[in-house]
């Protein structure tokens, strides 16, 4: 029983790292998109800065299903803190 509860926590952690790749990717689809600004051929640029916040979005979203299996997982196992 002790194994199955620290699953809640793991998910808590895989939920964290989905919200933390996202950050980075929204980062640098600003980087992107601020040399894109000044270039003479703004286009792959651009197109790479679009794939990069496809793929941001794409983590929040895991991230979101990872947050609902959480709490249910939690439930389940009896691992539900006050908090």
């Amino acid at each position: 029983m002790r194994r199955i509860s620290f699953l809640p926590s793991l998910l808590t952690v895989g939920n964290f790292t989905c919200g933390f790749i996202s950050i980075i990717l929204c980062l640098q689809t600003i980087r992107l998109y601020g040399i894109a600004k000044f270039a003479a051929e703004p286009l792959p640029i651009t197109d790479r800065a679009a794939e990069l916040f496809g793929y941001a979005c794409a983590f929040v979203f895991m991230g979101m299903i990872f947050d609902v299996f959480d709490g249910r997982v939690a439930r389940m196992t009896g691992a539900v803190s006050k908090f």
